[in-house]
């Protein structure tokens, strides 16, 4: 899944909740700073506290947007020195899906997978209004309880460190209902910083062109095609021959762009 989301204006916050934010974002910030100083730490999640996770998973902006910030967390899906993949939920006091309309959809799912002939193909019928739709969509983090019907799902977000060390965001999945409010500048400019700190020189990802303008204009990444070719090869994987037009790039260092980029 590819990066995801656009800008937006940033929420409004009272002084109580604003001060409760500003001490949870410090308190993971020491956490992050305390680990990633290590050496053996540059460019590798390998043994993160979860603080120091949720540091770079969970954005403030979604912070300041939760009804408790306190109930935020980032949920860890995979973690090892080369992957970071989490899910950031805030967990609420009430479901935000009903259970027993969750357990008939699957059943009702499952009959009619079943009765699909194999030469169709399955389009899943849609689920009913009491089902959060991240619910469905993530049905299987459900089903390994990995998160819960009072999980309210904001973000899933995927960070790998790709064969040439660069930080790759793999997947950045947000919440349809939280575009346009700020979380997606706020999680890519703490992670600007979170790269810089772990030894990355680079962010790397691929867009599509619905929100291709926002990685370009409002984060400032670069398309990897206007690379020059020859270099190519130090910033894709190793099965791509070419970049695509949606493939960018952020050079966390201004000499690094001018090395790289195409003069035309």
């Amino acid at each position: 899944m590819a990066e995801s989301n656009l800008d937006g204006l940033l929420p409004q916050v009272d002084n109580d909740k604003k001060t409760e934010v500003e001490r949870i974002v410090d308190s993971d910030r020491v956490a992050f700073e305390d680990w990633y100083k290590d050496p053996q730490h540059a460019q590798s999640f390998a043994d993160a506290p979860h603080a120091a996770m949720r540091y770079i998973l969970v954005p403030k902006v979604f912070l300041e947007l939760s009804n408790d910030p306190e109930a935020v967390n980032a949920v860890i899906i995979d973690q090892t020195a080369k992957r970071l993949n989490g899910i950031v939920v805030e967990h609420k006091l009430q479901p935000v899906s009903n259970s027993e309309s969750y357990e008939q959809y699957n059943m009702l799912l499952e009959q009619k997978r079943k009765n699909t002939p194999n030469d169709e193909i399955f389009i899943p019928p849609d689920g009913p209004d009491d089902i959060d739709p991240e619910h469905l969509l993530y049905n299987s983090f459900v089903e390994q309880g990995l998160i819960d019907f009072n999980d309210y799902v904001a973000n899933v977000i995927t960070l790998d460190v790709n064969e040439n060390g660069c930080l790759y965001v793999g997947t950045y999945h947000d919440r349809e209902e939280l575009r346009g409010k700020g979380v997606a500048k706020s999680f890519y400019k703490r992670l600007q910083d979170v790269a810089r700190k772990m030894g990355f020189r680079y962010i790397t990802g691929n867009n599509d062109t619905r929100n291709l303008s926002f990685f370009t204009g409002t984060l400032g990444r670069s398309l990897i095609k206007d690379i020059k070719p020859e270099y190519w090869h130090l910033f894709m994987s190793t099965q791509q021959r070419a970049p695509s037009d949606t493939d960018t790039i952020d050079f966390l260092y201004p000499e690094d762009k001018l090395q790289f980029l195409s003069s035309k």
